[in-house]
């Protein structure tokens, strides 16, 4: 049975995606970025700050299936991003987790 891939790994797969092209040249800043995937900058912003989370976050996002993960939004994990420990991040992210169901 197939199942649909968690919005949050689509996102952290989308701004992977977009730090390569970036770092690679292929696109040269947001603006490019927005013009070329349809999204606006502002929320290009928002996804590519999805690569501020520790690794060890970003590994379980895409590799887990735990039942909350579909049900995390991007907009909840801003927060974490923006902290600059990752240890308090991964504190956080347990958090979050438990909060959501």
């Amino acid at each position: 049975r197939l199942t649909k891939e968690p919005p949050v790994r689509k996102l952290l797969l989308l701004a992977h995606q977009l730090d390569q092209h970036l770092t690679e040249g292929r696109i040269k800043d947001l603006d490019q970025a927005s013009a070329w995937t349809g999204i606006s900058q502002s929320r290009l912003g928002h996804i590519l700050g999805l690569l501020h989370l520790s690794p060890e976050i970003q590994a379980e996002i895409m590799d887990e299936n735990s039942l909350s993960l579909p049900n995390i939004p991007e907009y909840r994990l801003r927060n974490i991003s923006a902290v600059v420990d990752w240890n308090q991040q991964v504190v956080l992210w347990q958090s979050l987790k438990q909060t959501i169901v």
